[in-house]
């Protein structure tokens, strides 16, 4: 079968704007009513997500609030929990779900792929095996998603 591959895209400044407004939303769930009632209280992460967020300050094991995907559920994204901070690039991505397996690769690289060409590179001779199809469909994506990127997992 193979390991999934993930496409990815920078996070537009709108998209951060919007997880922004609803961080707090979803933060404030560690203390909801409801929520303690199943035991998921947690005021000590409530706090020191609302102090990264509030004071733009690391917080759980030295990152910061959004790169925790706190927000990302927010409903005008349509795209819950879909974000994924990338260590290796320093940013925020969020999942472009339509390209999602395109293709499959053996074992579960750690390597991101930047464009088709790299790609071609890192595959060898297995990239002559992907179909037309799945060609195009690489190329569509990094034709459209200028900055995005290949995962694997």
């Amino acid at each position: 079968m193979g390991c999934h591959t993930w496409f990815y895209r920078p996070i537009t400044e709108k998209e951060f704007e919007l997880m922004k407004d609803y961080a707090p939303i979803e933060i404030s769930d560690l203390i909801n009513e409801d929520y303690i009632k199943i035991g998921g209280y947690d005021k000590t992460l409530y706090d020191l997500l609302m102090k990264s967020y509030n004071e733009n300050l690391p917080c759980v094991y030295g990152c910061y609030w959004w790169q925790l995907g706190w927000g990302d559920c927010n409903p005008e994204l349509n795209n819950c929990h879909a974000t994924c901070y990338i260590s290796k690039l320093k940013g925020l991505y969020i999942e472009v779900e339509e390209y999602g397996d395109t293709f499959r690769v053996n074992n579960y690289p750690t390597k991101i792929i930047h464009s088709r060409r790299e790609l071609r590179r890192w595959m060898g001779k297995k990239y002559f095996n992907l179909s037309k199809y799945q060609l195009e469909r690489v190329s569509e994506f990094f034709r459209n998603n200028r900055g995005g990127i290949i995962k694997f997992g």
